[in-house]
């Protein structure tokens, strides 16, 4: 039986809309998962001290590859394309100890910077789903589906995901969610993308997928599907209420119309795109046609960490820069993106702090140098605020990160793992790894323990 918690004199975030949050200082008192009620409450199993401190629906990262943390800074300075190259080569020589190793640090890691849902798109993800409940995150699972050459692989990728769908959310008490995770148009055979668009209406199953990424992928579309990547999606009857789209910036005003239209949902990841030299994404003309836009981090091995604080602050920033007006996409906007809007995305309950309402909070200690004066708390969140500043995550009711510290997992366990597992990894790859830069080929693969 899960012990009651008590949020003593904290400031209350709830993000209303995209473009109003409310502030106030309350207290919270959570049982059985949920919060209880909101107001003068003196005792509970556990009494956290809300003084200074900023208590808000947790975020949600809407397209990561958690499992990539054994791939940070391993490939740099590379378009997507060329950069997916390599990593393709390298993600052939995963075991399974590899991607519940890497998952487990990306998910320490997601917690400690506020993360308490995520939505991830890689492989063997029955195995990133244990290591997410391991840590006590909640997750959507979507099983990278890359078949262009040989749809057979796309065939068994799609019965797995099915076979995720009926066991997953069962087992791990719905605490996991299953969409189909077909890697893209230039990724995907048509015929897997025609039999997905199928069974996803049948199964009710979102479809999580990489669009309108980068140029290279434009010419692909145009020479293949004789459009452009947003529309070949809506022909191929895969733009519609239960589309996830990882990226969409490489898009027209027709476009951004068609995504509003068809009600698909969109996942931003700033970072990535500055990192790799790309787009700016239409996001507030995306908000303007009702489209949900969450925030997102992209993976490990191309962001290349998981500081979701950052993440909101380049959101931000790159927007300002780009359209010359820092008025148009607004901290509330930001934190809306983060946290609400993430939570309609995946579909799990949540994203506002109110009675009846699943416990995932994460609150924020305010007490610090950097977020001194205490006021404008949604412009601190945004501009000022760190990952380090993460103080507590629950989630469904459950302590997860406790004083800016991990409860349920070895933090230090999993860092050096992945340190031996990933040394090995390159050496089966044919890469040798440095210190002073990026791994280089060698000619013999070889094997470092």
């Amino acid at each position: 039986m899960s012990k009651s918690i008590l949020i003593k004199d904290t400031y209350i975030l709830n993000p209303l809309s995209p473009s109003k949050v409310e502030v106030f200082k309350s207290s919270i008192l959570i049982e059985k998962g949920v919060i209880a009620g909101i107001g003068d409450y003196d005792y509970a199993d556990i009494v956290i001290d809300g003084k200074g401190k900023v208590t808000l629906p947790a975020f949600v990262n809407c397209h990561t590859h958690i499992p990539m943390t054994l791939f940070r800074g391993v490939v740099e300075g590379l378009e997507t394309m060329d950069w997916l190259k390599v990593v393709w080569r390298i993600e052939e020589n995963l075991t399974s100890n590899d991607i519940y190793w890497g998952a487990l640090l990306g998910c320490i890691e997601q917690a400690l910077t506020g993360i308490g849902v995520f939505i991830d798109m890689y492989f063997m993800e029955d195995i990133v789903a244990k290591a997410a409940t391991d840590v006590g995150l909640n997750i959507v699972v979507s099983e990278g589906i890359i078949d262009i050459n040989d749809p057979s692989r796309g065939e068994e990728k799609i019965k797995q995901t099915v076979k995720y769908a009926r066991e997953l959310p069962l087992k791990y008490n719905g605490k996991v969610k299953v969409m189909f995770a077909p890697h893209s148009l230039y990724g995907t055979h048509r015929r897997t993308l025609e039999t997905i668009a199928q069974l996803s209406k049948e199964f009710g199953l979102k479809v999580h997928i990489h669009v309108a990424e980068s140029l290279r992928e434009l010419d692909f579309v145009r020479r293949n599907y004789g459009t452009t990547p947003i529309r070949a999606l809506d022909r191929l009857g895969l733009l519609n209420e239960r589309t996830v789209c990882a990226h969409s910036f490489y898009v027209d005003e027709g476009e951004i119309d068609l995504i509003g239209r068809r009600k698909a949902s969109v996942a931003h990841a700033p970072v990535v795109i500055m990192k790799h030299g790309l787009k700016e994404a239409p996001v507030v003309e995306y908000i303007e046609k009702g489209v949900l836009v969450g925030l997102a981090t992209d993976g490990p091995g191309s962001n290349n960490n998981l500081d979701f604080l950052e993440e909101m602050k380049v959101a931000a920033l790159l927007y300002s820069y780009e359209s010359k007006n820092p008025q148009k996409l607004t901290v509330q906007t930001v934190i809306w993106m983060a946290t609400k809007a993430g939570y309609d995305i995946t579909g799990f309950k949540g994203g506002l702090v109110r009675e009846g309402y699943p416990a995932t909070l994460t609150i924020l200690n305010f007490r610090k140098p950097h977020l001194t004066p205490l006021h404008n708390i949604p412009s601190h969140i945004v501009y000022a605020a760190k990952g380090e500043d993460v103080d507590t995550l629950i989630v469904n009711g459950e302590l997860i990160v406790e004083k800016g510290k991990l409860r349920k997992v070895d933090v230090e366990k999993a860092m050096d793992k992945v340190n031996e597992l990933y040394r090995d990894l390159l050496g089966r790859s044919g890469f040798k790894p440095r210190l002073n830069g990026a791994p280089v080929e060698v000619k013999c693969k070889q094997t470092y323990m």
